[in-house]
């Protein structure tokens, strides 16, 4: 446990120094300039994930979700529909050129759209070659990039992930704010963007497409049409009916495990509703289906 703990406090500590380097060059903006309160219209957030079932939802739906507030996760900006909020973290070469190319392509539409650049330790070669790093982004998107600091919860068991969710609860990690310093996830960006959702004071969480039982992304189902547009898509890196996030790991439990323990740990404590969009996903029926009104 004392080994876990220290090995948790020196990435935090890599992704500080990581961070804190890109900002003093001028690049992007301190997660804490974001003010949460400037961009916040609604209590309900939709965290949109890359999974193919959004590619049914309705033009109702799609209504629906704009009139509240979104947050596009990773290669989100792929597609067509733009959230409140993008968050991402970089994939590694060669994947991170689609990122890029697509971020290009949607820049017009993103140029005021928050945009949360995950500061983890995995990205630490990403962020070796500073001006080759910098070039990549489209330089009018700059002004409304927000490097942010997370830490990583690793959990083998579900007893670790709970005493770590009291610790935090303790300090007052995961109270709503207006501007927040620091983040944190477990496995993957959909558990950060769940975190960015509690500290940014929201009532309801609604995970779309985040189905965790297949291989098939948005874009994978559509890549012709997306070609069409000027957008090559990637490989999604999955393999097999259980999603990469959501597999039992020697060093740390499923993803669902940990939503579903968010889930009952933020409906206790905050009176928070973490849902689900859809019943194809494995976290129904243990999330709540959302009750949409279209």
């Amino acid at each position: 446990m004392l080994l876990n703990t220290a090995k948790v406090f020196y990435r935090y500590l890599y992704s500080i120094v990581n961070v804190n380097n890109l900002l003093s060059h001028g690049f992007a903006n301190k997660l804490p300039d974001l003010d949460i309160s400037k961009v916040k219209t609604s209590d309900t957030l939709f965290i949109l994930g890359s999974g193919a079932s959004v590619n049914d939802f309705t033009d109702r739906q799609w209504e629906e979700i704009g009139k509240h507030d979104s947050i596009g996760i990773n290669y989100w900006v792929i597609h067509e529909f733009v959230p409140r909020y993008l968050m991402f973290e970089l994939p590694f070469p060669p994947r991170d050129k689609y990122f890029f190319d697509a971020l290009e392509f949607r820049k017009e539409k993103y140029k005021n759209v928050p945009i949360i650049f995950k500061g983890l330790y995995r990205n630490r070669s990403t962020f070796g070659d500073f001006k080759s790093l910098v070039a990549k982004f489209p330089s009018s998107l700059l002004k409304n990039m927000y490097l942010g600091k997370e830490f990583a919860i690793n959990a083998k068991t579900k007893d670790e992930f709970a005493q770590t969710l009291n610790r935090l609860n303790k300090i007052g990690f995961f109270r709503a704010r207006k501007r927040m310093r620091t983040l944190a996830q477990h496995r993957g960006t959909i558990s950060c963007a769940i975190i960015f959702g509690i500290k940014s004071g929201y009532k309801k969480i609604v995970l779309c497409g985040v189905e965790l039982n297949n291989d098939k992304y948005f874009y994978s189902e559509r890549s012709e049409y997306y070609k069409s547009l000027g957008i090559v898509t990637p490989e999604t890196g999955q393999v097999g009916a259980n999603h990469l996030t959501n597999t039992a790991l020697s060093s740390a439990i499923p993803i669902s495990h940990s939503i579903f323990m968010m889930k009952d740990f933020f409906k206790e404590n905050y009176k928070i509703d973490l849902e689900v969009a859809i019943t194809g996903s494995v976290l129904y029926p243990e999330l709540n289906l959302y009750n949409w009104q279209s």
